[in-house]
């Protein structure tokens, strides 16, 4: 049989996992009914326990009071034989009705001890049951997700792509390549980067189109690749109904370069390409020994299946939203200078402002010795970042800067710092730029973007007129 055949209908596939989770659940769900139904059958045994258990002290009761009357009677009479012959009577009406409540309330409870014992037998046939529905449901569904998840890489090849270049990735010019009929080309920045592993050895990763949805990732190590010229992972751009996706088909390495930290430069290698090609999400289905990796580089999961896997992914929305921005606000800037020169733009003068979103700052440029700045480092400059966030939502509560001042001795040096070296910007069309200073705490605020929501700042802002 051949492949194609194998893949033909991925619905179906799809539609045979969404059996086995309903055909699992619905047995689960009937053994939950079950239960709730011998839990109604032993709450009415206990029921009658109760009522039998009632009678039996009230009998008893009855035929102590009897005796007591037969005795006083005893005591009392002229040993006439008939004087207490209605006690006699009595006393022995209620040891008649003692032993027949006491015979009930003890067959109830030999019925209940019976129901009991095959209970506990039940429990542990239904334990085995469950147990065994959900490791085949978990199983077989862990096994199709990996099926359908390769079945639709494969579902993507449709024709061999010919004059291509497969030096790096060693694939041969008459293999069958995944060709997106949405993309045209991928968009690669093909420059070389350096990373360290954990052992503080240097590598080259890069990036190489493999074809016009597919991106190849190379690692390399003294000018040798450490994979023999293949690639040590690839992803797919994929372009559907709600967006652009980029998917991680595969991460692989040989034994002697696992685990050394070079696996999560690839991912970030694959996070820059999906960044580039306006990717809002990167995605892929990751084995459970592997979800912790995941999860350390900022994934989340879903579709999780335990002892299986899940479907790992990280979102750019917010990564693209901010790089989109950043081009608009260059090109709003781009004469601002020579304009200003010839007295074409005027400034009003400078106001304080807060509530400013740092994603609408244009970006400083930064070299390697950036965040050395005033005997501060990055943390320093996010935690002062953070700070001022904290002050502009207070201000927009109606607080002044003399209360915010008063309630909160820890932030009173960052409010000097506001009224003595605010952060200065120019506004143009609801965009900024920076005047003179601020440009490590801007920095901060829009890396801090990224960890939080509503992050704002307060701002010296003159205005364009």
């Amino acid at each position: 049989m051949s492949n194609s055949a194998n893949i033909r209908n991925i619905d179906s596939l799809k539609n045979l996992k969404k059996s086995i989770i309903h055909f699992g659940e619905n047995g689960n769900f009937h053994l939950i009914q079950l239960e709730l139904s011998i839990s109604r059958e032993l709450d009415y045994l206990d029921s009658i326990e109760t009522k039998l258990f009632q009678d039996l002290n009230e009998t008893e009761d009855d035929l102590e009071e009897a005796i007591k009357d037969l005795e006083y009677c005893e005591r009392t009479c002229d040993y006439d034989d008939d004087d207490c012959c209605h006690e006699e009577n009595v006393v022995a009406e209620c040891r008649r009705n003692f032993k027949i409540a006491e015979a009930k309330y003890n067959q109830c409870r030999m019925w209940i001890q019976r129901v009991q014992n095959q209970l506990g037998s039940f429990n542990i046939h239904k334990s085995r049951f469950k147990r065994l529905i959900n490791n085949h449901k978990e199983n077989t569904t862990g096994s199709l997700s990996r099926l359908i998840n390769g079945a639709e890489t494969y579902e993507s090849i449709k024709t061999p792509t010919s004059n291509t270049s497969f030096a790096k990735s060693g694939i041969s010019n008459n293999s069958s390549i995944i060709v997106s009929k949405e993309i045209n080309r991928v968009s690669v920045d093909n420059s070389k980067t350096t990373f360290k592993d954990n052992a503080n050895n240097d590598y080259l990763i890069e990036s190489n189109t493999l074809a016009a949805n597919q991106v190849g990732v190379f690692v390399s190590q003294k000018d040798k690749s450490i994979s023999g010229g293949f690639r040590c992972g690839l992803c797919r751009i994929e372009e559907k109904s709600n967006g652009r996706f980029a998917k991680i088909c595969d991460i692989v390495l040989p034994p002697k370069y696992q685990n050394i930290g070079i696996e999560k430069n690839i991912l970030i290698e694959m996070e820059k390409v999906a960044v580039n090609n306006n990717c809002s999400e990167i995605y892929g289905w990751a084995d459970s020994n592997v979800l912790g990796f995941y999860k350390k580089q900022g994934y989340h999961i879903r579709n999780e299946i335990p002892n299986a896997g899940g479907e790992v992914y990280k979102s750019f929305e917010n990564k693209n939203n901010f790089k989109r921005t950043q081009e608009i606000i260059k090109e709003t800037f781009s004469d601002f200078n020579e304009k200003f020169i010839k007295k074409e733009i005027k400034l009003d003068s400078p106001k304080l402002v807060s509530n400013i979103d740092p994603s609408r700052i244009l970006t400083p440029e930064m070299d390697t010795t950036f965040w050395n700045h005033h005997g501060n480092n990055k943390s320093d400059y996010v935690s002062i970042a953070d700070k001022i966030s904290e002050i502009s939502n207070q201000l927009d509560l109606g607080l002044t800067i003399d209360k915010i001042s008063t309630h909160n001795e820890s932030n009173k040096q960052i409010i000097s710092s506001l009224k003595n070296n605010p952060i200065r910007l120019i506004k143009c069309d609801d965009y900024y730029m920076i005047d003179e200073d601020g440009r490590h705490r801007v920095a901060a605020a829009q890396l801090l973007t990224k960890q939080k929501e509503n992050v704002r700042l307060i701002a010296e802002v003159r205005e364009t007129i």
